[in-house]
């Protein structure tokens, strides 16, 4: 069933964002680039209204992962198999 549309949401992007955009949209085979951007939004607010943080990772878990892969490397004498810790998601590396 057609759902009328009425209202308008807008936002701006810089030329690389738009070409982002763009290119996952022809990819996705949308009708259209507006047709593209609202689905990803209305089902980003979805997640977000059940509370789901697939496809985000928090920080703090990621540190401290990091830091127990660091301490299990430690304990086990640097064995093969653990992989050194790589940076956190605002690029600082576990000490």
């Amino acid at each position: 069933m057609f759902r009328l549309r009425s209202r308008l949401v807008n936002f701006r992007v810089t030329e690389d964002e738009y070409e982002r955009l763009r290119s996952a949209s022809l990819a996705s085979g949308a009708r259209s680039l507006s047709e593209f951007a609202r689905e990803a939004v209305l089902r980003a607010a979805a997640r977000q209204a059940r509370g789901d943080r697939s496809g985000r990772q928090s920080p703090s878990l990621v540190r401290r992962v990091a830091e127990l892969e660091a301490m299990l490397r430690n304990l086990l004498g640097g064995e093969q198999g653990l992989r050194e810790p790589g940076p956190g998601p605002d690029g600082s590396r576990p000490k």
